[in-house]
């Protein structure tokens, strides 16, 4: 029964519920108003609740003043989800026409999300949701608008004025909260755009003002020190007021006299600006329904300035007028703000213009590029203001800057070197070419940094150092570097500047260092060959490269040495080269040869040979055979490593009368088990050790052989320690555990050649010798001591490390003395690990 009775009660209060909670009305607001009714408008009651997704907006409108939240319904938009840390806040506005609007301000958890909700006009009762959005703020320096309302409050009237637009951080009256494309709520409750002062007036009202005056001597300015970046609105690019051409103009867009509308640009801080000029029309190029500027604002970072026009300026194309001020601008931002027009009140179509915009300089009418790029290293703050003019003083101000770059002290060059960075590539290359020697670490970065973006462009200088030499080109001419690059120079060797130059030209334009390159080779030393190889294979990697280096190869003009690099060069892509490099190959590889052609030719022989080339294969073999020069049949040998249709020849050459085409065929033949019988047989009969010792070193990698083990264990008493050496190591690699006991003898043999010595313990750990571990031992806890033989001659580690491969059970027991020291080394813990 219990049970009966409480599924009765609690299926009649689950019915109750919903009336109980609808008699006692909503869930309590977190914010709420009331906005009175006005003219036409019933009153309207506006509230944010909290619910499970975040807010949600409720809203009523009601006949009488008094308008309870009773009854209020969510509306059709919503915020979205969830709930930020600050509180909501509805504020009720009085807008003109005697009407009102709630203001609703709130941050979820998609950030700050704002509307205008207004009780609707006439009979109808619903409110409505004039607007609402996300109203995110935008970083500082990121280039994006986003939607924003602004609320005014209009004395004396104490109407609110309120306005949807957008804020981009890029396009601020400098530094002063700027709302664009503005749309202001109307008395009949849309949004309309709407023309927008956006200088407060407080600001306005202290502004100082200056009247611009008519004149055309104004100096020619050493450099473009404004750039517009942006406009609130307009007809044409707002760029073309600082593009230098003052035929190209800027309109603002909104009709009559444009009043709030503006113009950002950009002017370096570090310039003092005491003067500024305007052409506000054209003088041939046609505005439709232009009209000049009455009077306008000159905004910058905490200063407003209006500018008075006396006349009309439309009636003077082409006319330059003139502000002086009393004070410099010293600015980063400056804006155009515009306030009264020469326009007939009727003129609903005028567009307020203006066509140029021109800042100048302290400098400007007294100093020149070239005194300027002198005062680079001079004060501070003249050397700063100076280079910031330069750098937007275009080609003539970076040809005078590269022609003082030279005569500068340290910090003149650092700023020289920002002048070069804006300047065109053509301008900038030939002194960074030439500074790519530079004793300065900084510098020299720098000017490889540059070359590099210039790309191709930067070839010809980079030809230029090549030539001339750093310092000494044509295009660039530093006496002092020029200097230094000529004592550098000597007859068989490049000088730094020219190798950099090479190194740089075979990375921006590979067709083009080949050519050039190419011709040194033949008579430069070892060294400076080296570099030029690795500079030409680099450039050989990208096809413009390659197909130069082909053309190369077939030149018969080039010397044979050069030749000659050139194949050695090739041989790293011999694939793409196949052709030019068996062409250039036959060329060279004639019997009137020089024993040092036919020595290099080798390694090229060897590669096409890899590549089926039957003449590079018969000269190989040929060389290997009978070359007179015992050098040139052992350098034939060596390369033929791995060559299956030299593996006869190569079993030949190690019965060859001289002992190091001997010992390099030995060397040649590892890991080859034919080879087996005829290298045990070097290693039994030969008389010179290092033959022997060649033998039993390939023999390590060869197959099974009982006569090889056998003739290997009696070289463990060879009378030449290489040999000895060299078959110790071969037993462990072959693994000839039946001759363990004598390598123990020789590790333990203090007469032996400590070289053998370690080479035995390295096999016994290599055999996994277990009888060895006592004797590894004692070598090992021997050399604690770091003055012990064992500790200074290394044996002591090969025991500890031949122990790790081991590892018996007892292994850090074993290692106990050593590994209680205070700072064990790393070999020591990996092998008791």
């Amino acid at each position: 029964m219990r049970r009966c009775v409480a599924g009765t009660l609690a299926s009649t209060l689950a019915l109750c519920l919903p009336s109980l909670a609808s008699a006692q009305g909503p869930t309590q607001p977190v914010a709420s108003t009331t906005a009175p009714a006005g003219t036409g408008q019933r009153a309207l009651t506006v509230a944010l609740v909290p619910s499970p997704q975040g807010y949600q907006l409720l809203a009523r409108t009601c006949p009488t003043p008094s308008c309870p939240l009773e009854g209020a319904r969510p509306l059709a938009v919503q915020p979205p989800g969830g709930q930020g840390a600050s509180s909501p806040r509805l504020q009720s506005l009085r807008i003109a026409g005697g009407r009102s609007v709630v203001h609703v301000d709130a941050t979820t958890g998609s950030g700050r999300w704002q509307a205008i909700v207004a009780a609707p006009l006439g009979q109808a009762e619903n409110p409505t949701v004039l607007w609402s959005g996300l109203t995110p703020e935008v970083p500082a320096g990121v280039d994006s608008s986003a939607p924003a309302v602004q609320v005014t409050l209009e004395e004396p009237a104490g109407l609110s004025q309120v306005l949807v637009g957008e804020t981009n951080p890029n396009l601020q009256l400098c530094g002063r909260p700027t709302l664009l494309s503005p749309r202001v709520v109307h008395s009949d409750l849309t949004l309309r755009p709407v023309k927008l002062q956006r200088l407060a007036a407080s600001e306005r009202d202290a502004a100082e003002t200056v009247t611009a005056t008519r004149s055309d001597d104004a100096p020619i300015p050493l450099g473009h020190l404004l750039v517009a970046v942006g406009a609130s609105s307009g007809y044409g690019a707002p760029g073309a007021l600082t593009d230098g051409n003052p035929e190209t103009f800027w309109s603002e867009g909104r009709g009559k006299e444009g009043r709030g509308e503006f113009v950002v640009l950009r002017a370096p801080a570090d310039v003092p600006l005491p003067s500024v000029s305007f052409v506000v029309r054209p003088a041939t190029a046609t505005v439709e329904h232009g009209a000049s500027p009455r009077s306008f604002f000159l905004a910058t970072d905490g200063r407003l300035v209006r500018v008075a026009l006396p006349e009309d300026a439309w009636k003077h194309p082409g006319g330059k007028y003139t502000v002086r001020l009393a004070k410099p601008l010293v600015t980063s931002c400056v804006a155009i703000v515009l306030d009264d027009a020469y326009a007939p009140p009727a003129a609903k179509d005028a567009r307020v213009t203006l066509a140029e915009v021109t800042a100048y300089s302290a400098f400007d009418g007294s100093e020149s590029h070239a005194s300027l790029a002198e005062a680079l290293g001079g004060h501070a703050e003249r050397a700063s203001a100076a280079a910031a003019v330069l750098m937007r003083g275009g080609k003539p101000a970076a040809e005078a800057v590269a022609a003082k770059v030279g005569q500068l002290n340290a910090s003149g060059r650092h700023l020289a070197m920002q002048v070069l960075d804006a300047a065109p590539c053509q301008v900038s290359s030939p002194v960074f070419a030439s500074l790519l020697v530079s004793e300065v670490d900084t510098e020299r970065g720098h000017a490889q940094d540059r070359v590099r973006r210039c790309g191709r462009v930067a070839a010809d200088a980079l030809e230029e150092v090549l030539t001339h030499g750093a310092g000494c080109a044509p295009s660039y001419r530093d006496e002092a570097l020029c200097a230094r690059t000529a004592a550098q120079q000597k007859r068989h060797e490049l000088d730094p500047g020219r190798l950099a130059a090479a190194n740089e030209l075979a990375t921006v334009a590979p067709e083009r260092v080949v050519p050039r390159v190419a011709p040194m080779l033949g008579d430069k030393n070892r060294p400076t060959r080296r570099a030029l190889r690795h500079y030409l294979a680099r450039a050989a990697s990208k096809q413009r490269g390659r197909d130069a280096l082909s053309r190369q190869l077939m030149n018969e003009k080039l010397p044979v040495p050069a030749t000659i690099d050139l194949l050695r060069v090739a041989k790293e892509d011999l694939r793409g080269l196949r052709g030019p490099a068996g062409v250039a190959f036959a060329r060279l590889s004639t019997p009137e040869a020089t024993p040092r052609t036919r020595y290099l030719l080798q390694e090229p022989a060897a590669r096409l040979a890899a590549e089926k080339d039957g003449r590079a294969l018969w000269y190989l073999r040929t060389s290997m055979a009978s070359d007179p020069e015992p050098m040139v049949r052992a350098q034939a040998v060596t390369v033929a490593r791995g060559l299956e249709p030299m593996r006869p020849w190569l079993l030949r050459a190690l019965e060859d009368d001289n002992m190091r085409v001997r010992q390099a065929a030995a060397l040649s033949l590892a890991g080859e088990d034919e080879a087996t019988p005829y290298l045990v047989r070097r290693l039994m009969l030969d008389a010179w050790p290092t033959v022997r010792a060649a033998a039993a070193r390939a023999l390590a990698t060869a197959g099974p052989s009982p006569l090889a083990d056998r003739e290997l264990g009696l070289r463990l008493r060879d009378d030449a320690p290489l040999v000895r050496q060299w078959a110790a190591t071969a037993i462990g690699a072959r693994g000839v555990m039946s001759l363990a006991p004598s390598l123990r003898t020789m590790a333990d043999e203090a007469a032996e050649k400590v070289t053998v010595r370690i080479a035995a313990v390295h096999a016994l750990g290599v055999l996994c010798d277990p009888e060895s571990a006592d004797l590894l031992t004692v070598f090992a806890v021997r050399s604690a001591d770091p003055y012990s033989p064992e500790a200074a001659s290394g044996l002591g580690a090969a025991s500890v490390a031949a122990l790790g491969r081991l590892h018996p059970p007892d292994l850090r027991d074993r290692l106990a003395p050593l590994l209680s020291r205070e700072g064990v080394p790393a070999h020591i813990k990996a092998a008791a690990t």
